[in-house]
């Protein structure tokens, strides 16, 4: 597919594999734009490295050999560690051709990779008319390290029209669904889970998502293996409280999507979580391990217990900071004026 002159070049990680910047440049492509046109360059497959490297070898010629007009935008979604090498040549290539580069920063790790590898992310960052940052945090980050970019505050976008079954699972039930591994904090849950039983006897935990082979789950917890995002947005509507008990994140889809279908969280206060602040309907838990276990067991019992719904506030909170319109907004608004600076 060819490059015009409204286009967005949305670079990353192939849009069929599970994760979130997957999610968020799916949902990109189908957002109205101010008549840009989103199209996707794949440059990560999951387990298969050298075909992205090959991705980001080829761009430059995928570029080339396409009319290059100065309203074109080439969007990076870049993670950490060899994101920055693999879509980071992309982003640098880009820039050297003439193209309006942007950039959003996806990563869990970004800031302990600045702090171990600050020339390199400096290179990357420096090519790009602007940053995208999913917080403060990795904005704060973004600005100590360049005066050349311009962070810019945006959220993942979630889709408030796709909407589950809104069915209440019959038993008080838990959902975590992501990597099942200690990044996403399995183990602490698991850890947590015997005295939620003890305190609520016909509690259920489903687990939902790619096994890692880092911790074992337990017999008595239901296991459901890996969903597409549809099916677990449904399964989501379904139960009483989703959980993500991680250690590392930024700004997480499983959160959003989740009280977009209605359902209270528990998470713990990891990445960027102050960006959902005015959300009444998360309980945070401190991302400490020496506490981490029991808190969330309280923390759990208790939104078990009082089982909810999620309140038209933060119904309100989604459609205003992280519905589709309100991202596309934010991106339009940038794109426009990106796009002038450059004529």
């Amino acid at each position: 597919m060819g490059v015009n002159e409204r286009s967005v070049v949305q670079v990353g990680p192939v849009t069929s594999m599970p994760g979130g910047i997957a999610a968020v440049i799916e949902q990109y492509i189908r957002m109205e734009l101010g008549g840009r046109r989103s199209i996707a360059y794949a440059s990560y497959w999951p387990g298969r490295p050298l075909r992205g490297l090959l991705s980001a070898g080829v761009f430059p010629v995928w570029a080339l050999v396409r009319r290059r007009r100065s309203s074109t935008i080439v969007h990076v979604h870049l993670s950490e560690g060899g994101s920055f090498l693999r879509e980071g040549l992309i982003v640098k290539t880009a820039a050297l051709l003439g193209y309006t580069v942007a950039a959003t920063l996806h990563g869990a790790g970004f800031v302990d990779y600045v702090r171990d590898s600050p020339a390199s992310a400096r290179r990357v960052l420096e090519a790009c008319r602007v940053v995208f940052c999913l917080g403060q945090i990795n904005a704060d980050v973004v600005g100590l390290l360049t005066r050349k970019t311009e962070p810019v505050r945006i959220l993942n976008p979630v889709d408030l029209r796709r909407r589950g079954t809104g069915r209440t699972a019959p038993k008080p039930t838990v959902l975590f669904g992501g990597e099942v591994g200690t990044r996403k904090g399995v183990d602490r849950l698991l850890a947590a889970w015997p005295e939620v039983q003890r305190r609520v006897p016909d509690a259920r935990l489903v687990v939902y998502g790619p096994v890692t082979g880092e911790v074992t789950l337990p017999q008595d917890i239901e296991y459901k293996g890996v969903l597409d995002r549809e099916a677990l947005r449904v399964a989501l509507s379904e139960v009483t409280v989703a959980c993500l008990p991680s250690r590392q994140e930024v700004l997480p889809m499983f959160i959003l999507e989740s009280l977009a279908e209605g359902t209270p969280v528990v998470a713990t206060k990891a990445g960027e979580w102050r960006s959902f602040d005015g959300v009444a309907d998360i309980s945070w838990v401190d991302n400490d391990d020496a506490t981490v276990v029991a808190e969330l067991s309280e923390a759990l019992i208790k939104a078990l217990i009082g089982a909810h719904r999620v309140s038209s506030g933060t119904h309100a909170w989604l459609r205003e900071n992280a519905s589709t319109d309100a991202v596309a907004n934010t991106l339009r608004r940038t794109y426009e004026r990106i796009s002038e600076a450059s004529r």
